[in-house]
């Protein structure tokens, strides 16, 4: 979703960092750039993302069960690996003169803190964002991004003059839109926020001449989302958001990198959905055509490096999906069983299930552990095909939409393990493969590890 104006918009996501009874710390997601609303003319001619992982200073898989939770709060943040994004995007403008409003998200709503997006300091919240164009440092503003719900507020006039909204037209009902203030006040009796966000924005303005090239770039530090035993530490980078430009990504490259004291063993899970297979390159020269000349933030991997996964592709067209906590953190699963009650009411409407935000091109990596489950991601109403051997027979019975395969034995990408059918209300078992590629070469949703 984007906001409501005639402006465009880049989304970059920042810093959400939280702490759960449930979810564990919920750290940071990331994606691709997006523009806002209809432009036939800005391409996003290239992009270079750089993930870069270090090492925790403790290694949790040395520790038992006992000694982590033992630990005080400064000595478990000990146990979290880094993560550092690099992304750099060449911009061509087609058309005519624009000037493009550009975002990167802060903190996203998450369903387990209800209703409200709590903002605490918008100033130090902004204090994390670096974000260059064409090589110079730009200084971004506050922003913040809701859904209008006529049932809710039937007073747009009046909502405005406190929330400052970016554009004076009345939103539809359900449409995404963009506001400046939307921070609730501690102080007050009444802390709530003037209008429920779903995400903070840290925004600025960039302005495109007719046929002009300009290059965007953000660096960021990431949190990885982690459960209370720290056994896994996860993090995604959609891709989908470049869905919203003019034409395919002509070309890109997602590079992972690690600290040269970084252990690959560390390196448990990664799937890229909706992309090529990535290649695991050794003695890895990684070097930037012009386009990135100018890059502020690129210069500093250039060289070889030991050990490189690389995802490479041209002529993308990245498969959209829902802006939500389920794409930034796809592997929580299904809170609830909202999803499969979704998904099964709208098979006995005769409808097509809706993708629900995991169905997307992205980046997913798991440090730590392995997953000994992974969920069913496609929504596809005959569910996944299972087999008796890897490589063998399909059987009658798979898995669906949300149900979690519990694996007991590997053998390269296939998985085996079982299920449970929620309308039967019996168990299975059998092999299904991890990675599943269509015509196209692109890796189709089929299993995200759960953890």
């Amino acid at each position: 979703m984007s906001c409501r104006t005639s402006l465009f918009v880049i989304a970059l996501t920042a810093l959400v960092v939280t702490v759960d009874a449930d979810a564990g710390y919920l750290g940071s997601p990331s994606q691709n750039a997006e523009p806002l609303g209809e432009h036939a003319g800005i391409q996003m001619a290239a992009e270079e993302v750089v993930i870069l992982l270090s090492p925790p200073e403790v290694d949790g898989r040395e520790l038992s069960e006992e000694e982590r939770w033992e630990l005080e709060w400064e000595e478990q943040l000990r146990l979290h690996p880094g993560v550092e994004v690099a992304a750099a995007f060449d911009f061509v403008n087609d058309g005519p003169a624009d000037e493009v409003l550009m975002y990167v998200p802060l903190q996203v709503r998450h369903p387990f803190y209800g209703p409200y997006l709590w903002i605490e300091d918008e100033t130090a919240a902004l204090d994390v964002i670096e974000v260059y164009v064409d090589g110079e440092p730009v200084e971004p503003f506050a922003v913040y991004r809701g859904v209008w719900r006529d049932e809710d507020y039937n007073d747009w006039e009046e909502l405005s003059g406190i929330i400052e909204p970016l554009s004076d037209e009345k939103p539809a009902d359900g449409e995404s839109f963009c506001f400046r203030n939307g921070a609730g006040n501690p102080e007050d009796d009444t802390p709530n926020p003037p209008y429920p966000a779903e995400s903070l924005l840290a925004a600025w303005r960039v302005e495109f001449t007719a046929g002009e090239s300009r290059l965007v770039e953000y660096r960021q530090r990431y949190d990885f989302s982690t459960d209370y035993e720290y056994h896994s530490f996860r993090f995604c980078y959609p891709l989908y958001t470049g869905a919203g430009w003019a034409g395919d990504i002509g070309r890109g490259r997602i590079t992972v990198l690690g600290e040269p004291d970084f252990d690959w063993s560390y390196l448990a899970e990664y799937l890229g959905i909706y992309l090529p297979t990535p290649d695991w390159e050794a003695g890895y020269p990684l070097e930037f055509d012009e386009s990135f000349a100018e890059s502020v933030l690129l210069e500093r991997f250039t060289g070889e490096h030991e050990r490189a996964l690389v995802w490479s592709f041209a002529d993308l067209e990245p498969v959209g999906g829902v802006e939500s906590w389920k794409t930034f953190n796809p592997d929580f699963g299904d809170i609830y069983n909202a999803d499969y009650h979704e998904w099964s009411a709208a098979l006995e409407r005769g409808e097509k299930p809706e993708p629900d935000g995991r169905q997307a091109t992205l980046v997913y990596l798991a440090l730590g552990e392995p997953a000994d489950g992974f969920m069913v991601i496609d929504p596809h109403p005959a569910g996944l095909t299972a087999y008796d051997e890897p490589e063998g027979e399909p059987m009658e019975q798979g898995p669906v939409y949300t149900n979690i395969l519990r694996v007991d034995e590997r053998r390269g990408d296939w998985l085996h393990g079982s299920w449970y059918d929620y309308e039967t209300s019996t168990e299975h078992e059998g092999w299904a493969p991890l990675t599943v590629t269509g015509d196209d070469g692109l890796v189709l949703p089929r299993l995200m590890p759960q953890y």
